[in-house]
This record gives structure tokens, sequence and C-alpha cells, in this order.
């Protein structure tokens, strides 16, 4: 690829996640879930943004659809030991599509509303 294209991506994919940031944001009763997908997994944080904290967290070994719907699971069961049914969902940069859609669907599949 050529750096300058290389580069254009870089700061395409920064001025989304400006762009969302600006406008999500996390409370204690609807915290925000932050969805990292790296080159072999998939992590969450479920942040509440007042306090600078981190309610719970998750992480999967794998990058493919059916371990984004195993982590949206397990987020569920930890969310709703929390008593959070309600969240803001931050895709951090990354387009809606694949990996981040799937893991968005399974979460309301399970009854979380985002």
């Amino acid at each position: 690829m050529n750096i300058t294209l290389l580069n254009k991506k870089k700061k395409n994919k920064a001025s989304r996640k400006y762009r969302i940031r600006k406008s999500v944001s996390g409370t204690k009763k609807i915290p925000r879930i932050s969805l990292y997908v790296s080159l072999t997994r998939l992590s969450v944080q479920v942040v509440d943004d007042t306090n600078s904290s981190t309610v719970c967290s998750a992480f999967s070994l794998g990058k493919n659809m059916t371990s984004s719907g195993k982590l949206a699971e397990l987020l569920v069961e930890k969310l709703k030991e929390k008593k959070i049914t309600q969240v803001v969902f931050d895709r951090n940069g990354k387009k809606y599509w694949g990996v981040v859609k799937q893991f968005c669907d399974s979460l309301r599949e399970k009854g979380i509303k985002i």
C-alpha cells in the first residue's frame, strides 16, 4: 500500500473516533460500551464517564462472527449482575459492519437496549 493512503486511513479513523466520542458519553445508569477490535481479538469495556471508571470488561480470543456473539453473551451476563439494561455504544472509530454490527445485534437480541 501507498504511504499516503495509509496516512489517509489513519486520519479518517481518527476523525470518526473524535466525532463519535464528542456525542457519546456514559453515566452510572446508562454506561458506554467501548468495543476495541485488534488483529487477533475483540475487547469490550463498559465505562462510566462521569466517574472515569470501568464497570466491567470482557475479551474474546477470536475475531470472527461467532466469537463476537459469545462475547456479547458474556457481557450481557455481567451487565445483568450489575442490573444494567441500557447502554450507549461506542464503536471506537470502526465502521458499523461485520464484527462490530454482529456484536451490537447480539447485545440487542439478549435484551440490552442500545
